[in-house]
């Protein structure tokens, strides 16, 4: 398995380097929550504080923005084990959260680690939350890469409403696809949003990175 995955990696980093294609990688596929479950379980990284996540300084720039931006309601799409809604919740008093995530075992520790936020059990392409609640802005960090109808999700995003997003350089198991420059991410979805900007991020020195994008949703 792992000499089948090596094989086409190299195969897919040859394309773009040979330039052929401007479209995302594909490497892993689209999970369910059971998978999800079992990683967040098994995993130490997602327990850490915020602060010694490998995302900090990331989730830093996006709590910047939405905090200039004056917000004071947020929907946050997949928001996983509440480390970024711990970082938001102490640097924010007067903002609404409310973090969604299908994966049961995401919500019951970010529930655990941020007791102040709200958090719910939900499937974002099955439910209505993006049309029934009330919010203005909406986040969605590490989460567009695992899902194969990323667009359709960004469609229903009310009209005028701010949106903060980052996708990764690199490739995982449940990622669907990943990006090697920013026009890659304007190409797909820089047409959704108006002042639409996407800015790149180190993560560490191996050239890890997040591609964190901003944009008002069209009408």
């Amino acid at each position: 398995m792992i000499r089948r995955f090596s094989r086409r990696l190299k195969r897919v980093t040859v394309d773009a380097l040979r330039g052929t294609k401007r479209t995302p990688l594909r490497i892993g596929e689209q999970k369910a929550s059971s998978w999800y479950d079992a990683h967040y379980a098994g995993s130490e990284e997602y327990r850490k504080h915020y602060t010694e996540s490998v995302y900090y300084a990331g989730w830093t720039v996006i709590c910047d923005r939405l905090l200039r931006h004056r917000v004071t309601s947020i929907l946050d799409i997949g928001c996983g084990p509440g480390q970024f809604a711990s970082l938001l919740s102490e640097n924010a008093d007067n903002v609404q959260y409310l973090g969604l995530d299908f994966c049961a075992e995401a919500i019951r520790m970010a529930e655990s680690v941020c007791p102040t936020c709200r958090f719910l059990e939900t499937d974002v392409f099955v439910d209505r939350n993006l049309e029934d609640l009330d919010y203005d802005a909406v986040v969605s960090l590490e989460f567009l890469e695992h899902v194969e109808d990323d667009i359709p999700v960004l469609q229903r995003i009310r009209p005028g409403t701010l949106f903060i997003g980052s996708v990764p350089n690199f490739p995982s198991a449940s990622h669907v696809r990943h990006f090697t420059t920013t026009e890659e991410i304007t190409e797909r979805y820089g047409h959704l949003f108006s002042g639409f900007t996407v800015h790149k991020h180190l993560l560490n020195r191996a050239g890890r990175c997040l591609y964190v994008m901003e944009g008002i949703r069209r009408h």
